[in-house]
């Protein structure tokens, strides 16, 4: 799938707005973490991930490789009972996440509930 197919693919989701403009600059990579804001000279205390304090808090591995974020992802996925291998990109991560069918309807929907999981408390 090509870049913009998947921005047209995230666009074209009946999610909530603010939910996919966080998506799409999780996808850009332009999401206020803690590595971002040091980058642009923001004076933080430490770049490490809250979390899992283990890592530095970029957006891939706060949605990817975090060892927490992974144990929600899981959860999810149990919960609808889908089976992925969760690859380390987001970008690739949102691209791969749909139901093993050729049914864009179907698979749109999964992809919606991938917005879902990454930003489930935006309207509250």
């Amino acid at each position: 799938m090509q870049i913009s197919e998947t921005f047209q693919v995230l666009w074209s989701l009946k999610v909530v707005p603010s939910a996919l403009v966080c998506a799409w600059r999780l996808l850009l990579d332009r999401l206020p973490t803690r590595s971002n804001l040091a980058r642009r000279g923001v004076q933080l205390e430490s770049v490490q991930c809250p979390l899992c304090q283990e890592h530095v808090e970029t957006a891939k591995h706060l949605f990817n490789t975090c060892s927490v974020a992974r144990q929600v992802w899981d959860m999810c996925d149990r919960w609808v009972g889908n089976v992925v291998v969760r690859h380390e990109s987001t970008f690739v991560n949102f691209q791969s996440y749909c139901l093993l069918s050729q049914r864009k309807g179907v698979n749109r929907v999964w992809k919606g509930m991938w917005v879902g999981y990454c930003f489930r408390d935006m309207e509250s």
